[in-house]
């Protein structure tokens, strides 16, 4: 995930200025190593809840929508 973060903060994908193909390719890049990370993310965080609280979970949902999401705005119990 930081290696494509830094390839993300290069001039032509802060600046606009790459081809259409290459801007894909960050997208692209980007996208597969957040899914990565979140699976991970998801594995360790399921863990230390256990750990701490007792309660064990099978899987987590994010509410991923706008910067700005509240449970009323993306209520995670609908899905």
């Amino acid at each position: 995930m930081l290696d494509w973060m830094g390839v993300y903060q290069h001039h032509d994908a802060v600046s606009g200025t790459a081809k259409q193909h290459v801007a894909d390719n960050y997208v692209e890049h980007l996208s597969k190593s957040m899914a990565h990370n979140n699976r991970v993310y998801n594995a360790e965080l399921l863990k230390n809840m256990a750990n701490t609280t007792g309660m064990v979970a099978s899987n987590l949902t994010q509410c991923i929508g706008d910067q700005n999401d509240t449970v009323a705005e993306c209520p995670v119990y609908d899905h």
